[in-house]
């Protein structure tokens, strides 16, 4: 069960890219909204949550790993308003694939949560169902839940 305890309505700053000694983690991401931060971890099945700003909280035990971490804003993603959330599930694995956001101009960011890796693309709400297709080769389109929030 996912429970959202506020509205997201507005992401200031869409991605913060997360650097581990240097390198780019390609398997957590933070966003930052008018409420807090959103922080997404992937390892495994299943993707690991925070509501905890990276500096303040490590919910992800990164520095455990990593002697220094910091995020970077990603000057590709600005301010969003969010017209609707998609979610996407596979019913037969008990899994969260990933997620949709769009805005009035149906524009869409694709945040798919592959089995290390977070992938995270904008996309027209054309090209959704590709999207899916192209990263989530091994499950079946028809197979798959469709969650509006």
């Amino acid at each position: 069960m996912i429970i959202i305890t506020y509205p997201l309505d507005f992401w200031e700053s869409l991605k913060y890219d997360v650097y581990g000694d240097g390198e780019k983690l390609d398997d957590v991401c933070y966003f930052y909204t008018e409420k807090g931060y959103i922080g997404f971890f992937i390892n495994g099945v299943n993707p690991y949550f925070t509501t905890e700003e990276l500096n303040s909280f490590d919910s992800f035990n990164l520095f455990s790993v990593y002697e220094k971490v910091e995020c970077v804003v990603d000057s590709d993603f600005s301010s969003f308003d969010i017209k609707s959330i998609k979610l996407v599930f596979c019913p037969s694995y008990n899994e969260l694939l990933g997620f949709f956001i769009s805005n009035e101009t149906s524009n869409v960011i694709s945040i798919i949560f592959q089995y290390d890796s977070i992938k995270i693309n904008f996309i027209n709400k054309i090209d959704f169902k590709k999207e899916l297709e192209e990263n989530l080769r091994h499950f079946n389109y028809n197979e798959l839940i469709f969650l509006d929030i």
